[in-house]
């Protein structure tokens, strides 16, 4: 996930891509052994990774941020907030018209106060 990251930081969407999606592999292999905040910003990773690609993707994108804003709904943390508040900018005008974009956009503006912690770790 780290590589992920670093990838976006650099305007690398192709790179983050290839690392988001090893994140995610890995996150669905390992039966629970790691918090769902972990899981998240890989996941809202590779939604941004969508997005800086050449050939962006919003509607998977928006798709993939609706499914982990919807499984965090009750208890978003301070950081995954912070990421999918994030991923909420890189959404061009134009894709403001994509109905996965706008309830994307919907779940994010009506977001609670994030906790700091997710409050599922030992």
């Amino acid at each position: 996930m780290f590589r992920a990251g670093v990838a976006l930081a650099m305007g690398d969407g192709i790179a983050a891509e290839r690392w988001s999606l090893a994140s995610t592999d890995a996150y669905g292999m390992t039966a629970g052994t790691f918090c769902t905040e972990e899981q998240a910003h890989a996941r809202l990773s590779l939604s941004i990774a969508y997005l800086r690609r050449p050939n962006p993707e919003p509607d998977t994108a928006a798709t993939i941020g609706v499914q982990v804003l919807e499984t965090l709904a009750a208890h978003p943390t301070h950081t995954v907030a912070l990421k999918a508040r994030r991923l909420a900018g890189f959404f061009q005008p134009a894709h403001r018209q994509i109905p996965a974009v706008r309830e994307y956009s919907a779940l994010v503006r009506g977001m609670p106060v994030a906790a700091l912690t997710s409050g599922d770790e030992p």
